[in-house]
């Protein structure tokens, strides 16, 4: 009976311990999970660099779509149109042609004309032959005169801007002054040139080409700026035409214009 009675109670004793040891396990799980819950982002696993660098940005990825989508609309167009859709960035509101179309003109007469012909035309005004001090003198001090004048024109159109009449006005007023200087070269009434005071009106109308060539050019920049009633991408392209053609066109005028004075088509002949 002693026996027996030490058996169960042994027993008992097992049965009691198995659940304190399960409970144990249970809690030391549970430390384990919460510690795993609070361990830094520090030390969660990261890419390398060198996928990081090969994954696409959102930038690159926009820029290949909006440059795919460009090609596409190209496709499919006769010669002539895909011409102008590549021309697309000069494209001219019609509300510009105007202030386009004369800050050209103002250039052209500028750099494309009186500029490598005034010598010639100082020389056909001087009483003393082609090769006489009067008309050398006429040539540099009409020269100085056109450089100073221009850059100061092209400051007081920043300081007073015109109207679009005025801007007109300007371009008509440098017009006459090249067609008045354009007529010493080619000896029209060449006896009235050779006088004192019409040297000194040589002098004034080079200025007068160069003083309005700065405002005017400079004003046409302005005007296309200021043309707010227009979308800013028409404004840029207004602005990338009349840079492509005081360029263009200018380099071609002066090409040709120099090329006449080279060769001796435009000279000064004796009077």
């Amino acid at each position: 009976t002693g026996t027996a009675a030490a058996s169960e109670a042994a027993t008992a004793a097992d049965a009691g311990a198995e659940p304190e040891e399960s409970k144990g396990e249970d809690m030391s799980s549970s430390d384990s999970t919460t510690a795993a819950n609070l361990t830094p982002a520090s030390e969660e696993p990261h890419h390398s660099s060198s996928e990081e660098a090969d994954a696409p940005t959102d930038c690159e990825v926009n820029t290949c779509c909006s440059s795919g989508s460009r090609d596409k609309s190209a496709t499919g167009l006769t010669p002539v149109a895909a011409l102008a859709h590549h021309f697309r960035g000069l494209y001219c509101p019609r509300s510009l042609w105007l202030i386009v179309g004369l800050g050209t003109v103002a250039d052209i007469l500028q750099w494309g004309v009186i500029c490598l012909i005034a010598d010639v035309g100082a020389s056909m005004i001087d009483p003393e032959g082609c090769e006489g001090k009067t008309g050398r003198l006429i040539a540099r001090t009409g020269f100085t005169f056109n450089r100073v004048l221009l850059p100061i024109g092209s400051a007081i159109s920043a300081w007073l801007p015109c109207t679009r009449s005025a801007f007109i006005l300007v371009a008509i007023s440098q017009v006459l002054a090249s067609i008045f200087m354009l007529g010493a070269v080619f000896g029209v009434g060449r006896e009235v040139w050779m006088r004192p005071t019409a040297h000194f009106l040589y002098i004034v109308l080079y200025g007068i080409v160069g003083g309005f060539e700065g405002y005017n050019f400079t004003m046409a920049y302005r005007f296309i700026g200021e043309s707010h009633a227009l979308p800013l991408a028409h404004r840029h392209s207004a602005s990338c035409l009349l840079s492509f053609l005081n360029t263009f066109i200018v380099s071609a005028f002066s090409f040709t214009v120099g090329l006449l004075v080279e060769d001796g088509t435009v000279k000064c002949h004796p009077f």
